[in-house]
């Protein structure tokens, strides 16, 4: 995939989505790993709502 580099890939369009009916949320984040290069790191977490 072509990218563009000129961002810094700093984290700052982070993409957050819901997942299982809001039960959890997918981020995803560019990281440049070199001039050329990003890697899309990914991580899924639990919500958890206080009553």
């Amino acid at each position: 995939m072509d990218i563009d580099n000129t961002c810094g890939f700093a984290g700052y369009s982070q993409c957050i989505l819901p997942l299982h009916g809001g039960k959890q949320v997918l981020n995803l984040c560019p990281r440049q790993i070199s001039g050329e290069l990003a890697l899309i790191e990914a991580a899924v977490a639990d919500v958890y709502v206080k009553a």
